[in-house]
């Protein structure tokens, strides 16, 4: 976390940013919108909530008015993907051409990308990283395997109730994939590891 202001900064004047999608907008996906919104070099391309009027009036809380985003319908497609983690499987591509042209519409008009299926968050190759602030471990589950190996992109996780679940399987996954899986700094299991990192290095 050192220095990580001042390289997103540095990333900013060279033009570039990380291109982050949101996997849920409740309380954490919000504050995380919220806050990154405010940060150079880095934005939140797409994000993708079941709950369309709610994620709409949070949109609204947050400043974002209905000219910033475009709405990408998936006609409810998204109740295809399984939460059962017993039976889970890999995301397809469910939008029609029309929905893509949709979607390659707003990334050129530099538009936030809001769906209600989590597909859209997969299928974008311009997104670099994707955050699972939904803290269902089964829906996390479903999001980590889709964004591991189908999709190759870099998951940092807010739910902590899925990483207990299967942290470690997915951290195989990312070495196998060549991508990182984290849980954010902040959350109860890496805010404890650097308290004790500090702690021993006091000997």
């Amino acid at each position: 976390m050192l220095g990580l202001n001042q390289r997103l900064k540095d990333l900013a004047r060279e033009g570039k940013k990380i291109k982050v999608g949101l996997a849920g907008l409740g309380q954490m996906g919000k504050g995380l919108l919220s806050q990154i919104r405010d940060l150079k070099g880095m934005e939140v391309l797409a994000l993708a909530d079941l709950d369309i009027e709610k994620t709409k009036r949070t949109l609204s809380e947050l400043g974002i008015s209905r000219d910033d985003y475009s709405f990408i319908d998936s006609k409810n497609n998204s109740r295809k993907e399984s939460l059962d983690i017993s039976g889970i499987k890999l995301a397809k591509d469910i939008f029609s051409n029309e929905a893509s042209v949709l979607i390659n519409k707003a990334i050129s008009e530099r538009k936030l990308i809001y769906s209600d299926s989590l597909s859209v968050l997969f299928d974008i190759d311009e997104i670099d990283i994707i955050v699972d602030a939904t803290g269902n471990p089964e829906a996390g589950a479903y999001i980590a395997l889709n964004t591991i190996v189908a999709s190759k992109k870099h998951l940092v996780t807010l739910n902590v109730e899925m990483d207990v679940t299967i942290g470690p399987i997915l951290r195989d996954l990312a070495e196998k994939y060549g991508v990182v899986y984290t849980l954010s700094a902040g959350d109860e299991p890496p805010a404890a590891k650097e308290l004790f990192d500090f702690i021993d290095s006091l000997g």
